[in-house]
């Protein structure tokens, strides 16, 4: 991997000024992506019920903690940023963590490197100004709900 990627990841930046609720064109796909900040909720119910309480916790605060930093904050820099990348790197490493199968671990590897790959487009969308980030980040939080029913 390159080292300017892994620094990208590793490195959050502060400094998240750009878009602004106000300069979306599309309210609804606003307010789509906002609720997609609780897909960890859902997919931390869903860990519980599988019987792993710790993962299905830390998603549950994810929730909080991606609502503060996509929505609550969105367009300002904020601490809300470099929190919510180093929880979700630590969630993530405890969600493979907790996987308990070799099957669990490599569908869940899949889905996530999608997730990824959806996360990163919006990152560049962001910095483009181009409202079509909403989509693409909104698919990163729905991906957590696939990889939580994949888990057992």
């Amino acid at each position: 991997m390159p080292k300017d990627f892994i620094i990208s990841i590793l490195v959050p930046s502060f400094n998240q000024e750009g878009l602004f609720k106000e300069h979306l064109k599309h309210k609804w796909e606003f307010n789509i992506y906002s609720l997609s900040c609780f897909c960890y909720t859902l997919a931390g119910i869903i860990r519980i019920k599988q019987d792993n309480f710790n993962d299905g916790i830390n998603l549950i605060l994810q929730s909080f903690i991606s609502y503060m930093s996509d929505v609550h904050t969105l367009g300002t820099n904020s601490k809300w940023h470099l929190i919510d990348r180093y929880s979700a790197i630590i969630v993530s490493i405890y969600h493979f963590y907790s996987l308990n199968s070799k099957s669990s671990i490599i569908i869940n590897l899949l889905l996530f490197l999608v997730g990824f790959r959806y996360l990163k487009r919006s990152q560049i969308m962001y910095s483009l100004h181009d409202d079509n980030f909403l989509i693409e980040h909104t698919k990163w939080h729905f991906i957590s709900i696939l990889m939580a029913i994949t888990s057992n």
